[in-house]
Order: C-alpha cells, then sequence, then structure tokens
C-alpha cells in the first residue's frame, strides 16, 4: 500500500503515454473482473490496484503489452473462450521478456 511502490507498479503496468497497458492479477489466479451484470473484463492497475493490493499476497503483470483500444473491454463470461479470449493475441502490441530474480 506504499505509494511509491504503487507509482513504480503502475509505471510497469502502464508503459506508453499512448495507452498502451498490461492486465494485472492476484496471486496468478484471478485475471477478471466479474460484474453483477455478468460483464468480465481483465484487471488493470488504473482500477483494480486497490482489489489486488488489499486480497491477494503478490502482485502480477502479463508480459504481453496490450491495445490501448482493448482496455476497460468486457464481454459476457460465456462469451469468452480460448478461441476468442479477452487479452489475446489481436490485442497484443508488444511483449515483454521475463526473467526470475533470486535475491540473498
Amino acid at each position: 500500500m506504499r505509494e511509491d511502490v504503487r507509482e513504480i507498479i503502475y509505471k510497469h503496468a502502464m508503459p506508453g503515454t499512448d495507452g498502451r497497458w498490461r492486465a494485472a492479477n492476484g496471486d496468478f489466479w484471478k485475471w477478471y473482473h466479474h460484474d453483477p451484470s455478468g460483464r468480465t473484463r481483465l484487471l488493470n492497475v488504473v482500477e483494480d490496484y486497490d482489489y489486488i493490493a488489499n486480497n491477494h499476497r503478490t502482485f502480477y503483470l502479463t508480459l504481453n503489452v496490450f491495445d490501448p483500444e482493448s482496455f476497460m473491454v468486457d464481454r459476457s463470461q460465456d462469451e469468452i473462450t480460448s478461441d476468442n479470449p479477452l487479452g489475446g493475441p489481436a490485442d497484443t502490441v508488444e511483449y515483454s521478456l521475463s526473467g526470475r530474480y533470486r535475491c540473498r
């Protein structure tokens, strides 16, 4: 909940001034926000930071950097399939590298 940590995560999650963004998740299992009307969207740091920080131990971001037009796009949950995902390759404008770092 520290503001300096929030700023670092936000800068990494929203890497471009043009609206590009990364989806977020908590503890590597909570990827979607489901609203009461049955609409589903990917989690993001703009709308969901407090929820993730307060309800999960670990905060993750996708390696995908998504097109600005896919931000806050929602669909009915039954429309989301492996053939028609939210945040799929069609929405991705670039990927970032990943690495695992160990601190001693």
